[in-house]
């Protein structure tokens, strides 16, 4: 029921025709999503699970891939993709899996994960991996829970469910026959002289992070942005006998 308002009652946007993707976004993917994407074909069947307001699914098509559509449970961000330009449908995310078994490429799911319960997470594993053809690239995006700043993103809306830390990210990917993970930080993007500055600063403060953490636990995390990406592949033919 939250998210189902989250355009117009969280963000307190209006249904109006979707502005174009500013340069801060453009280069965020560039950096924190295209890495992923590299070598996979422009014809790939991607799937943006939970796709919004369409602005990765625009990202996408801008690159090329023009088989790309996407599906969110709210029919307020369905509209905005819609109206975006891309292709969109308002729908379970659940069901839109279970429809499409051993259908894509590659699956994104950008600020989903958090939403759900674990029972809910459970039955996402096993749809996940078989919607992806067998090696298919799975790339989800989720609040780090040991990140500077995340509470800022835990505690500022009243629709995420679960929280993940890297062990945590991992232990969920591999339970699912996951393989090849990769978790990375997103943090400040130097676009401009403000995001240059952003960057240099966090850069020196992941370091002190980093010691304090090291002092305090004996453990010196890798990942310490408020927002963390994991990528696997989908287990291949032999193991999904």
């Amino acid at each position: 029921m939250l998210y189902g308002s989250y355009r117009s009652g969280f963000k307190a946007v209006a249904e109006t025709a979707p502005k174009p993707l500013t340069r801060g976004q453009t280069a965020a993917f560039r950096q924190f999503i295209d890495p992923f994407l590299v070598g996979l074909p422009k014809s790939a069947a991607i799937l943006d699970l939970g796709c919004g307001d369409g602005t990765l699914l625009a990202h996408l098509q801008s690159n090329g891939f023009m088989n790309a559509r996407g599906v969110d449970c709210s029919a307020e961000q369905a509209r905005a993709a819609l109206a975006r330009g891309v292709a969109a449908e308002q729908g379970d995310l659940f069901e839109s899996l279970a429809a499409a078994p051993a259908a894509f490429d590659a699956i994104l799911a950008i600020d989903v994960i958090e939403h759900m319960t674990k029972p809910e997470l459970a039955r996402l594993g096993h749809l996940l991996r078989a919607a992806l053809k067998p090696g298919g690239l799975l790339v989800l995006q989720t609040p780090n829970g040991e990140g500077m700043g995340a509470g800022r993103i835990v505690y500022g809306d009243l629709t995420p469910e679960t929280i993940f830390n890297q062990s945590s990210f991992g232990q969920y990917l591999r339970s699912f026959g996951f393989t090849k993970l990769q978790f990375r930080e997103t943090g400040p993007v130097p676009h401009s002289l403000k995001g240059r500055i952003r960057w240099i600063g966090w850069r020196v403060l992941r370091v002190i992070a980093q010691l304090a953490s090291l002092v305090q636990t004996g453990c010196c995390p890798t990942v310490l942005t408020s927002v963390i990406i994991a990528a696997g592949r989908s287990p291949g033919r032999e193991q999904r006998s």
